[in-house]
């Protein structure tokens, strides 16, 4: 199966992975980018210097693309990325990188998109319309670099097709590249023999440039594509279980997951045999699909009623596959401040160590805004005291709750590749690992 390298999606916007790539010149050229989704982020402050308390740091906003330029202050260095209310900053520590990707975890307040498009039309092809059996499900995916959206159909339920309507919201000015990409799985009728197969597959692809107003209309047909196995185990911790695993292909735009509502037919179940797997899914090859499987652990540790939660993916995988391995890593723990702990500006914050990976320090309360702000710090160290950020009128607030997580994130050997292309921010990682401990509520000082 053709392979998407990771971190590398055709969005970039001349953005090259490594120092090695940067730009000849001797400014800083970075993105801002959703941590979750990897999606651009716009309008964010981002500030760069050897010490974010220089008396003039050098700043920018963020533009359309997520992207900003500023002057390289040299050598290692601290950046900031903030949100433009006040509500949320990130910290990131020791980069010397000049292509940076900053993945910034924000208050999630409802983004207004100016700009919509609209695809529509019937579907044909695998079964008939409108579907009535309960094991038919076909799902629209409409791919774009801003959005992307399911429209589904079937599984017992209404729409039953053909009709199909998919939109995207966008803010871009020019041209939008897209790919429409639908499955149709098809459940082996009661009518049929057992030795038939459980399911078939049916898929389509196509690819669009769309404007702000356009309203295509798109007749699909299904084509019959392949099953194929993959097959592997989940290496845990000890005294750790698998709760759950996901099987999906991503696409080269930011958030574009393909997933089997009705089509990953299990042949062996990691949850009940002890982090083994088999699973029989649809081939599908083009439009630098990324074939991903992801294994979970959330349990509960200790007294508390919070669940720390190990997880880990692997993308660039191909069916056929007879043993791949997933590999969960144990999630370092906070030893300061613990549960209940009042804290300040002074606090000592340290921790375990997670091999092979960065630090991820989450302060954040139940409604981020200026007066409660979300705090995060990505470093490599394994203690340190919240950096003074009074000259962004940022501080801690007088006796509110706030819920301190920390993330190990992996397979990183520096900050530099943490925050490079292929890091946390990619769009299809060649590995991502997450542990988080259970959260730790503090309450800031009267």
């Amino acid at each position: 199966m053709p392979q998407a390298n990771a971190g590398e999606t055709g969005f970039g916007g001349g953005f090259q992975a490594g120092n090695g790539g940067a730009p000849a010149d001797s400014r800083l050229h970075g993105r801002v980018v959703d941590i979750d989704t990897g999606r651009p982020l716009v309008g964010r402050t981002v500030v760069v210097a050897r010490d974010l308390n220089d008396a003039d740091p050098e700043q920018t906003t963020t533009d359309a693309r997520g992207a900003f330029t500023l002057p390289n202050p040299g050598g290692v260095y601290d950046a900031l990325v903030l949100e433009g209310d006040g509500s949320a900053v990130t910290i990131y520590q020791g980069l010397t990188l000049q292509n940076p990707v900053l993945t910034h975890r924000w208050a999630r307040s409802l983004m207004l998109t100016s700009r919509l498009a609209q695809v529509r039309g019937n579907i044909s092809g695998g079964t008939t319309f409108p579907l009535s059996d309960p094991g038919d499900v076909v799902a629209v995916h409409l791919f774009t670099p801003e959005s992307t959206e399911r429209y589904l159909m079937g599984a017992g339920g209404p729409p039953f097709g053909p009709e199909y309507v998919t939109n995207a919201r966008f803010n871009s000015s020019e041209l939008l590249p897209s790919t429409v990409v639908t499955l149709g799985t098809f459940g082996r009728k009661s009518d049929m023999p057992q030795s038939a197969p459980a399911y078939t597959a049916f898929a389509a692809t196509q690819t669009f440039e769309l404007y702000d107003g356009d309203v295509v209309a798109n007749d699909i047909g299904l084509e019959p594509v392949e099953l194929g196995e993959i097959s592997g185990a989940v290496a845990l911790p000890a005294g750790r279980h698998v709760t759950e695993m996901r099987e999906y292909y991503r696409y080269p735009y930011p958030g574009a997951v393909l997933d089997f509502p009705a089509a990953d037919y299990v042949r062996k179940n990691p949850v009940t045999a002890g982090g083994d797997f088999a699973f029989e899914l649809p081939v599908l090859e083009d439009a630098g699909a990324s074939l991903c499987l992801v294994g979970m652990s959330d349990e509960i540790v200790g007294m508390s009623d919070e669940a720390d939660s190990l997880w880990t993916e692997r993308c660039g995988l191909s069916l056929g596959d007879d043993a791949v391995s997933i590999e969960l890593q144990a999630a370092p723990v906070l030893s300061e401040p613990t549960v209940d702990a009042t804290v300040d500006a002074t606090t000592h914050y340290a921790w375990s160590v997670f091999e092979g990976g960065i630090y991820d320090l989450e302060l954040w309360p139940d409604e981020p805004a200026r007066g409660t702000p979300g705090i995060t710090i990505m470093t490599t160290a394994t203690d340190l005291v919240l950096p003074d950020l009074s000259a962004w009128n940022l501080s801690l607030p007088k006796s509110e709750t706030y819920h301190v997580t920390l993330f190990g994130r992996g397979v990183y050997v520096s900050m530099d590749e943490a925050f490079g292309a292929r890091g946390v921010g990619a769009v299809i990682p060649a590995e991502g690992r997450v542990s988080a401990a259970a959260a730790v509520d503090v309450t800031t000082s009267p």
